[in-house]
């Protein structure tokens, strides 16, 4: 029988909105610490992003910055990512489906277990976090179920690889997925590893990387937002090489006792994101190699090269920065691992009162997840901070604009602000304010790295560089001459009377701290 591209009916579609309304709920309400403020006016003035420059998440984000008419630009954006971390979800829940059996007897039943192992990986703590603000994550999650439904479900090569063309155009890790992908399809069906199918899927697969163009092209009209310079071919080969960053080389800079400590790393974050349901997918790893060998070692090598695979090659060192940098690149792995907890789930389901312990489970789960986050940040733990933990630290979240908010009031009317720290919260969140919302035109912000604010002038002439983050949580400051200064507080005053300060929960990630 004829294989059809998709088995997703607009009404099975729909599962994408019980995911999408849970991230709703719990979306950031403006710009957020990380990489926010610099995609987000990317997105919005159609510049270029850090390397490598992520061109389709760029247009992307323009695109939903002019179609959704309400909220701020940047919550426009954060919508952006709750979409597609919802549509994981839903895709995912059609790749399950697809490789349990399902007949006429058991579909209603199993279609509720079906929907139990979606819920398990939206409630995984690294997508969760990045469903809901703007990063580049939920699309490139997006990509990788999308592609490994079309390689369960279809024979067309040319539209997966187009697909997995436009995919490369978001992320970089996209690349170690490329030679899994292609293992997959020549173990299933020998026959299309012949010259014109390669000449094909190259034909469909070229247009997707071909978006690249897109940096030299703004780049060229010297957008507010101009990462790089990427308008000559140099600068373009570098830019989206990361030539800036060296972080993926061979020749490793750091050893291998760190590579140790992030595989610990990685244990920690699986016990996190799943908890007890880890111990599912080891179990059901084992019962799908009994099913689809090559299915299950395809996952595996998705695994594996979404693992190990980027602790060999991107070369971090094991410090709060770096760690907070690598965590999201995990999302696929934790995919997998969903993956292998829900299969086992849809195998255990006829055992009587089996599902009722699936739901306290992930109610526990949803618990320790919240206790975990609660312990990690505070000192104390109590009943009224349960659910403050778990929703109302990122729905009502404005520490990211605050932040800026406040730096800028501390700046003389056309005053100049020089910046030199190795900190994005600083000079991210104040491009997104003086780029986007069009605060403070009268201020000249100049960063000395010369990525974000561009100036002709010589920041390293300046006598002394303006640091707003708290010191204490960071291994490192640097600065080229003159002096550091860093804020203080009046005396006998707590804050400076013209400070927004929130009333926020106390349960703040790593970045927040630093703010």
């Amino acid at each position: 029988m004829k294989n059809k591209i998709c088995n997703i009916s607009v009404p099975g579609f729909i599962f994408i909105f019980p995911f999408f309304a849970f991230y709703l709920f719990t979306l950031y309400p403006a710009v957020s610490v990380g990489d926010s403020g610099e995609l987000i006016t990317a997105a919005y003035t159609l510049g270029v992003a850090h390397p490598p420059g992520y061109p389709l998440w760029t247009i992307l984000g323009k695109i939903f910055t002019v179609i959704i008419p309400f909220g701020n630009i940047a919550y426009r954006v954060n919508l952006m990512s709750a979409f597609f971390g919802a549509s994981t979800c839903a895709i995912f829940y059609f790749i399950i489906k697809k490789i349990v059996p399902v007949n006429e007897n058991n579909e209603k039943k199993l279609s509720a277990v079906l929907t139990l192992s979606a819920v398990i990986l939206c409630f995984s703590s690294t997508l969760w976090s990045q469903s809901i603000i703007s990063e580049v994550y939920t699309l490139n999650a997006f990509f990788v179920v999308l592609i490994a439904y079309l390689l369960l479900t279809t024979y067309h090569l040319p539209l997966i690889a187009f697909i997995y063309g436009i995919a490369l155009a978001n992320h970089y890790i996209m690349f170690l997925f490329g030679p899994v992908f292609a293992f997959y399809l020549i173990w299933k069906n020998p026959k299309i590893f012949n010259l014109k199918t390669l000449l094909t899927l190259l034909i469909f697969f070229l247009p997707g990387l071909f978006l690249y163009l897109y940096l030299p092209i703004r780049s060229s009209v010297n957008p507010p937002i101009d990462w790089g310079n990427p308008e000559n071919f140099k600068n373009f080969i570098a830019h989206i090489g990361r030539f800036q960053y060296k972080g993926l080389e061979l020749a490793a800079r750091v050893g291998f006792a760190t590579k140790l400590l992030f595989v610990r790393d990685f244990f920690s974050q699986l016990i996190q994101n799943f908890g007890l349901f880890a111990i599912f997918s080891v179990f059901g790893l084992i019962s799908l190699i009994k099913k689809d060998i090559k299915f299950v070692l395809f996952t595996i090598l998705i695994f594996l090269a979404n693992t190990l695979g980027l602790i060999i090659l991107l070369n971090f060192k094991f410090t709060p920065q770096d760690i907070d940098a690598f965590t999201p690149y995990y999302i696929p792995a934790w995919i997998m691992t969903a993956l292998w907890s829900g299969y086992k789930i849809c195998e255990l389901r006829n055992i009587k009162f089996f599902l009722h312990g699936v739901l306290i489970l992930l109610e526990f789960q949803l618990a320790f997840q919240i206790i975990w986050s609660t312990f990690n940040f505070r000192s104390k733990f109590n009943i009224s901070s349960f659910y403050s933990t778990v929703i109302m630290p990122y729905r009502y979240n404005f520490t990211a604009y605050d932040y800026p908010v406040n730096i800028l009031k501390t700046v003389a009317k056309n005053g100049t602000l020089y910046l030199h720290e190795e900190v994005d919260e600083t000079i991210f969140t104040l491009s997104y304010l003086k780029n986007v919302l069009k605060k403070r035109q009268d201020v000249a912000i100049i960063d000395s790295y010369n990525n974000i604010f561009l100036s002709k002038s010589v920041p390293e002439n300046s006598k002394k560089y303006y640091s707003a983050v708290n010191t204490e949580k960071l291994n490192k400051t640097l600065f080229i001459n003159g002096l550091l200064w860093v804020e203080q507080k009046k005396i006998n005053s707590s804050i400076w009377d013209f400070y927004v300060i929130r009333e926020l929960p106390k349960k703040y990630e790593y970045r927040e701290q630093e703010v």
